[in-house]
């Protein structure tokens, strides 16, 4: 691969976006193929992320790399939940058939295939271990629906009655007929 401007910058942008997302963070760069940006890595409590940037034939050689410097790392790695993060730049993109390849395949750690846009932050949200943009104000799921029952205080015997999970309207409709002798029609 040769080096572009935007490319040699990605590794620098990320850490920059990690950092602002994430509190307690160790980030650092380990250049570990000739050619290509190096890995950015990501380590706090038991995890460690690797970030690696490059097309479709870059792979192979970025995650051999990236296995062989975990291994050298010895037990103080050893126990760390691992993730290895592909990040295509934006202009390149990959084959549906590499990005899952690539992410279904679980040996040694999980894998994630992310298309990097200008907005570096929100092509990231798709990976499990970042955080989402915290709501502000009142949460925006509604109330279970036994929860309602009760903020409109209804007994919350009462309420585990009316609604039972995983039930339909069918099926209640067909139990209430059954508790009061009237025969479901």
């Amino acid at each position: 691969m040769t080096l572009s401007a935007e490319l040699n910058a990605l590794p620098a942008a990320l850490k920059a976006v990690l950092g602002d997302a994430i509190s307690n963070v160790d980030l650092s760069e380990v250049p570990l193929v000739e050619n290509c940006p190096p890995l950015v890595l990501m380590q706090r409590g038991h995890a460690l992320e690797a970030f690696a940037f490059g097309g479709e034939a870059d792979y192979a050689p970025l995650y051999t790399a990236f296995k062989k410097h975990f291994m050298a790392q010895g037990a103080s790695w050893a126990q760390r939940d691992v993730s290895f993060i592909y990040c295509l730049p934006s202009g390149l993109t990959a084959t549906e058939e590499f990005c899952s390849k690539v992410e279904v395949d679980t040996y040694f750690c999980r894998k994630f295939v992310v298309q990097l846009h200008q907005d570096i932050a929100g092509s990231l949200t798709r990976l499990p271990f970042l955080p989402l943009e915290r709501i502000k104000g009142a949460s925006i799921r509604p109330l279970s629906a036994q929860a309602l029952l009760r903020s409109r205080n209804v007994r919350t015997e009462l309420a585990s009655r009316l609604v039972v999970s995983g039930t339909g309207a069918q099926t209640l409709f067909h139990a209430w007929r059954r508790n009061t002798g009237n025969p479901p029609g």
